[in-house]
């Protein structure tokens, strides 16, 4: 059985070549002789994170209210990719000291936009854009809430 030394040699390794699927089941073998490791644990939820398994994410959240409790954004991203908007939005607003940051903006307007308030959404996504250097994407995004909204005359 390798130690926990050599195991997090292995995971960095893994991590460094993008083998995320790997790197995950290291991080499990280090999890087995060393519970607790806050380390391995934020790097498990990152590499859930990175191979789309939101719903494996969110159960490792709740199963540690310490880490949890820093990661109120994630939470939040990962409901919304599971479809759970209403318990997104939940968690965001509860997020009140970050409310401003773009990446919370950004979110809470995706999440308001696949709920069907466009002029929220649009709103959120032309405060996000004040905050960043012009984007396409981010251009597009509030073109497409301001039209969905019925203020296409705004989005000239």
């Amino acid at each position: 059985m390798a130690d926990v030394q050599e195991l997090l040699v292995e995971l960095e390794a893994k991590l460094r070549d993008q083998s995320h699927a790997e790197a995950l089941a290291i991080c499990d073998r280090i999890l087995a002789i060393s519970p607790t490791d806050a380390d391995v644990l934020r790097a498990k939820l990152a590499l859930h994170t990175e191979l789309g398994s939101y719903a494996e994410a969110l159960a490792l959240l709740d199963s540690l209210p310490d880490l949890s409790a820093l990661c109120g954004f994630e939470r939040a991203y990962f409901l919304y990719q599971l479809n759970r908007e209403s318990e997104a939005l939940e968690v965001l607003q509860s997020l009140s000291a970050s409310a401003g940051e773009q990446q919370h903006l950004l979110l809470a307007a995706q999440v308001h936009y696949r709920m069907g308030a466009h002029a929220e959404a649009a709103k959120l996504f032309m405060q996000a854009a004040e905050q960043a250097p012009p984007s396409a994407e981010l251009s597009t995004n509030v073109l497409a809430a301001l039209v969905a909204a019925g203020k296409s005359e705004e989005a000239v």
